[in-house]
């Protein structure tokens, strides 16, 4: 080597050095852009630059492993996280390296250890509690969140109710006629209507009885349940 040549390293550092600021500040400046609360817009995060892409999706991965450096992330990870949103479809999931895993629900993408999922709530653990009303109440419209107990409550006749009451899991194939509809839907229609997130569905619970599915809890009412001016006797319903 010439006797310039440590002097010309330091140079290209120095430049290298201002060129990675600059991206830098453009990978933070589209994270910002493309992240949500929960995860990352995928058609947002489609529209950028493939590298600029690349490095948000670096950038997003590795704050998960702040607190675990021996994470090893390479380009082809990153490379083929990206792939995948191309063509992954709701519902698929994506393992990456730190016992993680990607999940696409709808136009979001989430990070989740991998076996992380909304714990399944067994039907057999809750109870229906009937409160009666001689003339109609303030309603419980029985939407809500499905993941959130405090919005439980439905209110409707009482003469819309036929046999006992259960509440249980929902199952596939489930249907039922939801508030507005002439026909009937299956509950897995609904949910994908709704963009329910995949890993919800398994706690959704459905109050039934004998005439078939009254409630999908927290989600939509059956048609059989609506209030009327006619309305007499009213009964709350809470899971």
């Amino acid at each position: 080597f010439g006797a310039g040549s440590s002097a010309a390293c330091a140079r290209l550092a120095d430049l290298l050095a201002a060129d990675l600021d600059l991206l830098d500040r453009w990978t933070a400046e589209a994270l910002d852009r493309v992240r949500r609360d929960d995860g990352l817009d995928v058609p947002a995060l489609r529209d950028l630059e493939p590298a600029l892409a690349g490095r948000v999706m670096r950038t997003w991965l590795k704050e998960d492993q702040e607190d675990d450096p021996a994470v090893d992330l390479d380009r082809n990870h990153v490379a083929a996280a990206l792939e995948w949103l191309q063509t992954g479809t709701s519902g698929t999931s994506l393992d990456v390296p730190g016992e993680r895993r990607l999940q696409r629900d709808f136009d979001l993408v989430r990070l989740v250890g991998k076996g992380a999922s909304q714990a399944r709530r067994a039907g057999a653990d809750y109870r229906i509690l009937v409160r009666s009303h001689a003339a109609a109440p303030e309603m419980a419209l029985g939407h809500g969140d499905p993941g959130d107990e405090t919005t439980w409550s439905l209110t409707c006749p009482a003469d819309a109710l036929e046999g006992n009451l259960r509440v249980r899991n929902w199952r596939s194939g489930d249907r039922m006629q939801p508030f507005g509809l002439d026909g009937s839907k299956k509950l897995s229609d609904l949910f994908r209507e709704q963009r329910l997130p995949t890993a919800a569905r398994q706690g959704v619970l459905v109050v039934e009885d004998d005439a078939g599915i009254v409630w999908a809890v927290g989600l939509a009412r059956s048609e059989r349940t609506r209030m009327l001016p006619t309305t007499g006797a009213a009964v709350t319903m809470t899971v």
